[in-house]
């Protein structure tokens, strides 16, 4: 694909840019190349403080989560997690540590939200993820790969998949 247009022009975010060569006689379909991947290199376009307007404008989407051993979970798009209401909340001077309220669409639609809000976190703009997501309790968030669900409070249901439970390193997100 070949983007024509000033890089002002372009929305906010991270995009992957390959450098390769066109085989005009070829039958095999353009893809996303793996991050890393030869010859290709993530760029950010916008500046920090357009990203911050932008996401306390909008809020984020939560996409997929990352475990300690670089393993990612995709996070179920027909149910979304998303962090709207984003204000600046630091802690300590200096500190650029957010906090928003946490909603997720249940099955009718609705926009649900969570009893752990808000929840803080700080933002890697140019990564597009967040390194972590705690509970106004002060709770660090665990992720079910066999519920798909993100949450905080153990009960007995969550006991039985204890052993799979990951406490996400990075949790990505797009605006």
């Amino acid at each position: 694909m070949i983007i024509k247009e000033r890089v002002d022009m372009l929305p906010l975010g991270c995009y992957r840019i390959q450098f390769d060569t066109e085989n005009l006689w070829g039958s095999t379909y353009s893809r996303l190349p793996q991050k890393n991947q030869l010859n290709t290199k993530d760029v950010f376009v916008g500046t920090k403080t357009e990203v911050i307007g932008a996401i306390k404008t909008s809020g984020i989407k939560l996409t997929k989560l990352e475990d300690e051993k670089g393993r990612q979970y995709n996070l179920d798009p027909e149910y979304p997690f998303f962090i709207q209401e984003i204000k600046e909340a630091p802690e300590f001077k200096n500190e650029e540590r957010f906090k928003g309220n946490l909603y997720f669409l249940g099955p009718d639609g609705r926009k649900i939200s969570m009893k752990t809000n808000p929840v803080s976190f700080y933002i890697n703009y140019d990564k597009e993820y967040l390194p972590f997501l705690i509970d106004v309790e002060g709770d660090g968030v665990v992720y079910c790969p066999k519920c798909k669900q993100i949450f905080w409070e153990w009960n007995e249901y969550r006991e039985r998949h204890k052993k799979i439970h990951i406490e996400p390193v990075k949790i990505f997100y797009s605006l």
